[in-house]
C-alpha cells in the first residue's frame, strides 16, 4: 500500500512544488478501509542519471528526511524520468531500507501500490542469478517477475502483461496498480479488486512534463483518472 508519483521530463526549479504537495499526502493521503492514517512506513525515489538508473530509499517516515530528499534533488536538477514512492506497509515488522520502494534492476525502475498476499507461488517462475527471492516481499517479487519476462522477451509491455497474468492465475491481490521505467518511458497500469478510491493513477500534462499520481495534488490542472487493466504508455 502506498501513494506514488512519476514525473516524466522533470525538473527541480519546475516540479518542486508537485513534491512538496505529494510529500504531505505522507500524512494526509488516502488510506485503505480500517486503516490508521499515514503512509510514513519509509520513502524512495527512482531517476536516470545519463540514462543510467539510479534510487535512493529509506526506511524512515519522508516528514522526517525533507532535507535528505532536498540535497538530492539539487544533485539531480534535471532527469528524464522521476518516480516517487510513500509506503504503508500491509507487513508487520518489515521497515527497511530493502522493503522501501523503488526498486532497480538494471535500468528498470518499478513500484507498487497493493498487496500480493501468497506472492510466494509466484517464486518458481523466477529464474534470476543472484537474488535469493525467498528475503523479498511481494511488490519486489512482481518486479523480478516482469525483470524474468524482460530478460526472455525484451518487450516490456508483453513482460508486464505476462506478469499480471501470472499473478492473476496464482495468486488474491488487493490491487496490482503499479509504474515501470525504462528511462524512455513510463508504464502505467491500475487494476484491484476492493476499493477502487485508493487504488488510483491520475495524469496530468504540466508544460512540457506529464505528471501521474495516486492522487490529485494540484487543483489547477487537469487530471485524467487512469483506466483500468490498461498499460499508458507516457
Amino acid at each position: 500500500m502506498c501513494r506514488m508519483l512519476a514525473i516524466k521530463n522533470f525538473s527541480k526549479e519546475e516540479h518542486i512544488y508537485i513534491i512538496e504537495n505529494f510529500i504531505k499526502l505522507a500524512k494526509t493521503g488516502k488510506v485503505p478501509l480500517d486503516n490508521p492514517p499515514g503512509h510514513l512506513d519509509g520513502w524512495g525515489i527512482g531517476y536516470y542519471e545519463i540514462n543510467s538508473a539510479k534510487i535512493f530509499k529509506s526506511a524512515k517516515p519522508i516528514i522526517e528526511e525533507y532535507n535528505a530528499l532536498n540535497k538530492i534533488l539539487d544533485k539531480i536538477k534535471h532527469t528524464s524520468i522521476f518516480i516517487f514512492h510513500l509506503r504503508k506497509s500491509a507487513w508487520k515488522n518489515t521497515n527497511s531500507i530493502a522493503n522501501s520502494h523503488p526498486f532497480k534492476y538494471k535500468n528498470l525502475i518499478f513500484c507498487h501500490n497493493g498487496t500480493i498476499k501468497n506472492y510466494e507461488k509466484l517464486f518458481h517462475h523466477i529464474k534470476l542469478n543472484n537474488i535469493t527471492l525467498q528475503k523479498k516481499l511481494d511488490s519486489e517479487i512482481f518486479f523480478y517477475l516482469i525483470v524474468n519476462n524482460f530478460i526472455k522477451n525484451k518487450d516490456i509491455v508483453v513482460s508486464i502483461f505476462e506478469a499480471i497474468n501470472t499473478i492473476k492465475q496464482e495468486c488474491n491481490y488487493t490491487s496490482l496498480t503499479s509504474i515501470t521505467s525504462d528511462g524512455k518511458n513510463l508504464y502505467i497500469y491500475r487494476d484491484y479488486t476492493k476499493e477502487a478510491d485508493y487504488y488510483t493513477l491520475y495524469i496530468t500534462k504540466h508544460k512540457s512534463s506529464t505528471i501521474v499520481c495516486s492522487e490529485i495534488i494540484d487543483e489547477n490542472l487537469k487530471w485524467e483518472l487512469l483506466k483500468e487493466k490498461i498499460i499508458k504508455v507516457i
